[in-house]
Protein backbone atom coordinates (compact mmCIF):
# COMPACT_ATOMS: atom_id res chain seq x y z
CA UNK A 1 0.00 0.00 0.00
CA UNK A 2 1.02 3.92 -0.95
CA UNK A 3 2.10 5.99 2.08
CA UNK A 4 -0.07 8.61 3.18
CA UNK A 5 2.11 11.95 2.58
CA UNK A 6 -0.83 14.04 4.61
CA UNK A 7 -0.21 11.43 7.65
CA UNK A 8 3.11 11.58 7.36
CA UNK A 9 3.38 15.61 7.26
CA UNK A 10 0.91 15.79 10.59
CA UNK A 11 2.73 13.06 12.16
CA UNK A 12 6.08 15.85 11.65
CA UNK A 13 4.44 18.61 13.41
CA UNK A 14 3.19 16.14 15.84
CA UNK A 15 6.31 15.00 16.83
CA UNK A 16 7.76 18.70 16.64
CA UNK A 17 4.93 20.16 19.11
CA UNK A 18 5.48 17.56 21.65
CA UNK A 19 9.28 18.47 21.77
CA UNK A 20 8.92 22.15 21.94
CA UNK A 21 9.65 23.32 25.56
CA UNK A 22 6.75 24.46 27.78
CA UNK A 23 6.85 28.09 28.82
CA UNK A 24 5.08 29.75 31.80
CA UNK A 25 2.94 32.10 30.05
CA UNK A 26 -0.89 31.83 29.72
CA UNK A 27 -0.28 33.86 26.80
CA UNK A 28 1.46 31.11 25.18
CA UNK A 29 -1.05 28.41 26.72
CA UNK A 30 -3.48 29.92 25.43
CA UNK A 31 -1.94 29.81 21.86
CA UNK A 32 -0.84 26.45 21.47
CA UNK A 33 -3.47 24.66 23.52
CA UNK A 34 -6.15 24.81 21.29
CA UNK A 35 -3.41 24.27 18.07
CA UNK A 36 -2.83 20.81 19.86
CA UNK A 37 -6.14 19.43 19.81
CA UNK A 38 -7.18 20.99 16.20
CA UNK A 39 -4.01 18.69 15.01
CA UNK A 40 -4.82 16.25 17.03
CA UNK A 41 -8.47 16.45 15.95
CA UNK A 42 -6.69 16.60 11.80
CA UNK A 43 -4.83 13.37 12.89
CA UNK A 44 -7.56 11.40 14.07
CA UNK A 45 -9.78 12.34 10.92
CA UNK A 46 -6.92 11.69 8.41
CA UNK A 47 -6.07 8.37 9.88
CA UNK A 48 -9.98 6.80 9.88
CA UNK A 49 -10.13 8.39 6.26
CA UNK A 50 -7.36 6.69 5.17
CA UNK A 51 -8.26 3.13 6.86
CA UNK A 52 -8.04 0.32 4.56
CA UNK A 53 -5.43 2.34 1.98
CA UNK A 54 -2.44 2.56 4.27
CA UNK A 55 0.57 0.44 5.24
CA UNK A 56 0.13 -1.36 8.87
CA UNK A 57 3.03 0.22 9.44
CA UNK A 58 1.80 3.42 9.24
CA UNK A 59 -1.18 3.05 10.58
CA UNK A 60 0.54 1.73 14.10
CA UNK A 61 2.87 4.68 13.59
CA UNK A 62 0.40 7.19 13.17
CA UNK A 63 -1.54 5.49 16.41
CA UNK A 64 1.08 5.71 18.49
CA UNK A 65 1.41 9.28 17.17
CA UNK A 66 -1.75 10.09 18.62
CA UNK A 67 -1.18 8.63 21.92
CA UNK A 68 1.81 10.60 22.51
CA UNK A 69 -0.50 13.83 21.27
CA UNK A 70 -2.87 13.13 23.31
CA UNK A 71 -0.68 12.81 26.42
CA UNK A 72 1.31 15.66 25.98
CA UNK A 73 -2.04 17.65 26.14
CA UNK A 74 -2.52 15.85 29.35
CA UNK A 75 0.83 17.19 30.17
CA UNK A 76 0.28 20.83 29.19
CA UNK A 77 -3.16 21.33 31.05
CA UNK A 78 -1.48 19.88 34.19
CA UNK A 79 1.42 22.66 34.03
CA UNK A 80 -1.10 25.14 33.31
CA UNK A 81 -3.44 24.59 36.27
CA UNK A 82 0.30 24.44 38.26
CA UNK A 83 0.75 27.88 37.01
CA UNK A 84 -2.79 28.88 37.98
CA UNK A 85 -2.48 27.58 41.80
CA UNK A 86 1.11 29.54 41.82
CA UNK A 87 -0.77 32.43 40.67
CA UNK A 88 -3.41 32.05 43.37
CA UNK A 89 -1.15 31.55 46.27
CA UNK A 90 1.36 34.63 44.92
CA UNK A 91 -2.22 37.02 44.94
CA UNK A 92 -3.11 35.28 48.36
CA UNK A 93 0.29 36.19 49.78
CA UNK A 94 0.46 39.67 48.13
CA UNK A 95 -2.74 40.56 49.75
CA UNK A 96 -1.72 39.29 53.18
CA UNK A 97 1.78 41.26 53.39
CA UNK A 98 -0.69 44.30 51.98
CA UNK A 99 -3.42 43.98 54.98
CA UNK A 100 -0.39 43.46 57.13
CA UNK A 101 1.77 46.68 56.53
CA UNK A 102 -1.16 49.06 55.74
CA UNK A 103 -2.08 48.56 59.23
CA UNK A 104 1.40 48.98 60.29
CA UNK A 105 2.25 51.88 58.64
CA UNK A 106 1.04 54.94 59.14
CA UNK A 107 2.51 58.14 57.82
CA UNK A 108 3.63 60.50 61.13
CA UNK A 109 1.85 64.03 58.95
CA UNK A 110 -1.49 61.91 60.29
CA UNK A 111 -1.90 63.29 63.40
CA UNK A 112 -5.43 62.93 64.38
CA UNK A 113 -7.18 58.80 64.37
CA UNK A 114 -9.72 59.89 62.28
CA UNK A 115 -7.29 60.81 59.58
CA UNK A 116 -5.27 58.14 60.23
CA UNK A 117 -7.67 55.85 59.54
CA UNK A 118 -9.28 57.34 56.35
CA UNK A 119 -5.35 57.13 54.93
CA UNK A 120 -5.44 53.35 55.48
CA UNK A 121 -9.00 52.72 54.28
CA UNK A 122 -8.36 54.66 51.03
CA UNK A 123 -4.70 52.53 50.86
CA UNK A 124 -5.92 49.71 51.15
CA UNK A 125 -8.68 50.17 49.07
CA UNK A 126 -6.37 50.57 45.75
CA UNK A 127 -4.28 47.84 46.61
CA UNK A 128 -7.99 45.72 47.03
CA UNK A 129 -8.82 47.01 43.60
CA UNK A 130 -5.69 46.18 41.84
CA UNK A 131 -5.98 42.52 43.23
CA UNK A 132 -9.10 42.12 42.25
CA UNK A 133 -8.22 43.31 38.55
CA UNK A 134 -5.25 40.50 38.41
CA UNK A 135 -7.95 37.69 40.14
CA UNK A 136 -9.98 38.86 37.04
CA UNK A 137 -7.55 38.91 34.93
CA UNK A 138 -6.84 35.14 35.80
CA UNK A 139 -10.65 33.96 35.72
CA UNK A 140 -10.99 35.67 32.10
CA UNK A 141 -8.34 33.54 30.59
CA UNK A 142 -9.68 31.55 27.55
CA UNK A 143 -8.32 28.27 28.43
CA UNK A 144 -9.66 28.59 31.87
CA UNK A 145 -12.52 28.83 30.68
CA UNK A 146 -12.60 26.21 28.01
CA UNK A 147 -12.07 23.92 30.87
CA UNK A 148 -14.58 24.55 33.16
CA UNK A 149 -16.95 24.31 30.02
CA UNK A 150 -15.34 20.82 29.65
CA UNK A 151 -15.89 19.92 33.10
CA UNK A 152 -19.22 21.34 33.42
CA UNK A 153 -19.67 19.17 30.10
CA UNK A 154 -18.52 16.18 30.89
CA UNK A 155 -20.97 15.96 34.41
CA UNK A 156 -23.80 16.53 33.01
CA UNK A 157 -23.62 13.68 30.24
CA UNK A 158 -22.61 11.41 32.96
CA UNK A 159 -25.63 12.02 35.20
CA UNK A 160 -28.09 11.82 31.71
CA UNK A 161 -26.60 8.53 31.34
CA UNK A 162 -26.80 7.32 34.99
CA UNK A 163 -30.37 8.68 34.89
CA UNK A 164 -31.27 7.24 31.42
CA UNK A 165 -29.57 3.72 32.80
CA UNK A 166 -32.02 4.01 36.10
CA UNK A 167 -35.35 4.66 34.71
CA UNK A 168 -34.63 2.08 31.43
CA UNK A 169 -37.04 -1.06 32.05
CA UNK A 170 -36.16 -4.46 31.76
CA UNK A 171 -37.59 -5.41 28.15
CA UNK A 172 -39.94 -8.82 28.57
CA UNK A 173 -38.59 -11.45 26.71
CA UNK A 174 -40.52 -12.69 23.22
CA UNK A 175 -41.55 -16.18 22.89
CA UNK A 176 -40.17 -18.45 19.65
CA UNK A 177 -41.17 -21.52 18.45
CA UNK A 178 -37.62 -22.53 18.23
CA UNK A 179 -35.42 -22.08 21.50
CA UNK A 180 -32.12 -20.02 20.64
CA UNK A 181 -29.03 -20.92 22.62
CA UNK A 182 -28.36 -17.72 24.24
CA UNK A 183 -25.10 -15.62 24.74
CA UNK A 184 -23.72 -14.46 28.26
CA UNK A 185 -21.40 -11.34 27.08
CA UNK A 186 -19.60 -8.89 29.02
CA UNK A 187 -21.54 -5.59 28.24
CA UNK A 188 -21.22 -1.40 28.14
CA UNK A 189 -21.31 0.22 29.88
CA UNK A 190 -23.56 -2.33 32.51
CA UNK A 191 -21.69 -5.18 32.62
CA UNK A 192 -23.86 -7.24 34.92
CA UNK A 193 -27.29 -5.79 33.44
CA UNK A 194 -28.49 -8.45 30.69
CA UNK A 195 -30.97 -5.63 29.31
CA UNK A 196 -27.81 -3.96 27.69
CA UNK A 197 -27.38 -7.05 25.40
CA UNK A 198 -30.97 -7.99 23.75
CA UNK A 199 -31.99 -8.74 20.06
CA UNK A 200 -31.91 -5.39 18.25
CA UNK A 201 -33.50 -4.66 15.07
CA UNK A 202 -31.72 -5.08 11.72
CA UNK A 203 -32.25 -5.26 8.00
CA UNK A 204 -31.25 -8.91 6.02
CA UNK A 205 -29.28 -7.94 3.33
CA UNK A 206 -28.30 -11.50 2.25
CA UNK A 207 -31.29 -14.68 1.81
CA UNK A 208 -33.04 -14.43 4.64
CA UNK A 209 -30.41 -16.75 6.94
CA UNK A 210 -30.48 -14.02 9.68
CA UNK A 211 -32.49 -15.02 12.36
CA UNK A 212 -31.34 -12.40 15.39
CA UNK A 213 -28.89 -10.05 16.49
CA UNK A 214 -27.54 -8.81 19.47
CA UNK A 215 -25.03 -5.84 19.74
CA UNK A 216 -23.59 -4.20 23.19
CA UNK A 217 -25.63 -1.43 24.77
CA UNK A 218 -28.33 -1.64 21.99
CA UNK A 219 -32.15 -2.73 22.92
CA UNK A 220 -35.09 -3.32 20.30
CA UNK A 221 -35.12 -0.11 18.32
CA UNK A 222 -33.14 2.22 20.36
CA UNK A 223 -30.59 3.98 19.01
CA UNK A 224 -27.16 1.83 20.05
CA UNK A 225 -24.42 4.02 21.83
CA UNK A 226 -20.81 2.45 21.26
CA UNK A 227 -18.15 3.71 23.89
CA UNK A 228 -14.36 4.28 22.53
CA UNK A 229 -11.88 2.38 24.30
CA UNK A 230 -14.72 -0.39 24.54
CA UNK A 231 -14.52 -4.19 24.01
CA UNK A 232 -18.37 -5.06 22.56
CA UNK A 233 -19.63 -7.83 21.23
CA UNK A 234 -21.83 -8.55 18.25
CA UNK A 235 -23.67 -11.86 17.99
CA UNK A 236 -25.52 -12.92 14.88
CA UNK A 237 -27.51 -16.23 14.83
CA UNK A 238 -27.85 -17.38 11.32
CA UNK A 239 -28.71 -20.89 9.47
CA UNK A 240 -26.12 -21.72 7.43
CA UNK A 241 -26.53 -21.75 3.08
CA UNK A 242 -23.33 -23.80 2.59
CA UNK A 243 -20.79 -25.92 3.42
CA UNK A 244 -17.45 -24.40 4.74
CA UNK A 245 -13.82 -24.52 6.04
CA UNK A 246 -13.31 -21.09 6.02
CA UNK A 247 -15.05 -17.93 6.98
CA UNK A 248 -14.15 -14.24 6.06
CA UNK A 249 -16.33 -11.58 8.33
CA UNK A 250 -16.51 -7.89 7.18
CA UNK A 251 -17.96 -4.72 9.25
CA UNK A 252 -18.44 -1.31 7.20
CA UNK A 253 -19.53 1.98 8.50
CA UNK A 254 -21.83 4.44 6.58
CA UNK A 255 -21.67 8.28 7.89
CA UNK A 256 -24.26 10.35 7.65
CA UNK A 257 -23.42 11.72 4.45
CA UNK A 258 -23.65 8.35 2.56
CA UNK A 259 -19.32 7.66 3.01
CA UNK A 260 -18.57 3.92 3.56
CA UNK A 261 -15.14 3.04 5.16
CA UNK A 262 -14.53 -0.41 6.56
CA UNK A 263 -14.16 -0.47 10.29
CA UNK A 264 -10.73 -0.67 11.45
CA UNK A 265 -9.06 -2.78 14.42
CA UNK A 266 -10.96 -6.19 13.22
CA UNK A 267 -9.41 -9.72 12.98
CA UNK A 268 -11.97 -10.80 9.50
CA UNK A 269 -10.96 -14.68 9.86
CA UNK A 270 -14.19 -15.98 11.51
CA UNK A 271 -13.11 -19.00 12.28
CA UNK A 272 -10.81 -17.53 15.01
CA UNK A 273 -14.52 -16.61 16.95
CA UNK A 274 -16.53 -19.80 15.96
CA UNK A 275 -15.24 -23.85 15.46
CA UNK A 276 -14.87 -24.39 11.58
CA UNK A 277 -15.76 -26.32 9.32
CA UNK A 278 -19.99 -24.65 9.03
CA UNK A 279 -22.48 -27.46 7.66
CA UNK A 280 -25.15 -26.17 4.91
CA UNK A 281 -28.45 -25.83 7.11
CA UNK A 282 -26.57 -25.60 10.56
CA UNK A 283 -27.81 -23.39 13.17
CA UNK A 284 -24.74 -20.97 14.18
CA UNK A 285 -24.23 -18.69 17.18
CA UNK A 286 -21.60 -16.58 16.37
CA UNK A 287 -19.86 -13.95 18.58
CA UNK A 288 -17.45 -11.73 17.61
CA UNK A 289 -15.28 -9.21 19.78
CA UNK A 290 -14.32 -5.58 18.60
CA UNK A 291 -12.29 -3.40 20.19
CA UNK A 292 -12.87 0.06 19.37
CA UNK A 293 -10.09 2.28 19.46
CA UNK A 294 -9.87 5.43 21.74
CA UNK A 295 -8.81 7.59 18.70
CA UNK A 296 -11.94 6.89 16.69
CA UNK A 297 -13.92 10.42 16.55
CA UNK A 298 -17.33 10.75 17.67
CA UNK A 299 -20.13 10.43 15.40
CA UNK A 300 -24.17 9.91 15.46
CA UNK A 301 -26.73 8.09 13.30
CA UNK A 302 -23.90 5.72 11.61
CA UNK A 303 -25.10 2.54 10.00
CA UNK A 304 -23.34 -0.55 10.24
CA UNK A 305 -23.06 -3.83 7.85
CA UNK A 306 -21.87 -6.82 8.81
CA UNK A 307 -21.36 -9.91 6.50
CA UNK A 308 -19.78 -13.15 6.33
CA UNK A 309 -18.39 -14.98 3.27
CA UNK A 310 -17.52 -19.11 2.75
CA UNK A 311 -16.19 -20.63 0.02
CA UNK A 312 -19.36 -20.22 -2.06
CA UNK A 313 -19.99 -17.10 -1.43
CA UNK A 314 -21.70 -14.84 1.00
CA UNK A 315 -23.30 -17.01 4.16
CA UNK A 316 -25.29 -13.56 5.94
CA UNK A 317 -25.75 -9.93 6.28
CA UNK A 318 -27.25 -7.80 8.27
CA UNK A 319 -27.57 -3.76 8.67
CA UNK A 320 -28.05 -1.89 12.02
CA UNK A 321 -28.71 1.95 11.61
CA UNK A 322 -28.97 4.83 14.18
CA UNK A 323 -25.76 3.64 16.00
CA UNK A 324 -23.53 6.40 17.98
CA UNK A 325 -19.74 6.46 18.75
CA UNK A 326 -19.17 8.69 22.25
Amino acid sequence: MLENTKLSNLIQQSDSLCSSPMENSFEWFDDIQPKAHRLLQRIQKELLSSTGKISTEQFNRTRDCCDRLDGWIKQLNRHRKNLENQKGDMLRLTMHEHSIHDSAYIPEEFGSASLKRQFQLQNYSKKQNQLELDFEDLRGSKMLKYFLASVLLVAAYSLVISAYDQNDEFDQHSTSKSKQPETITTNKPDTKNPKDFRDIAFTDCGNHELLHVRLTGCRGSIPCVLYRKSVIQLTAIFKSNQNTTIAVVGLQATLPGGLELPVPGLDTNACHHEHCPITCGSLVTFTYPWAIPKFMPQFSNLTLKAYMEGEHGRMVCGIITNVSIR
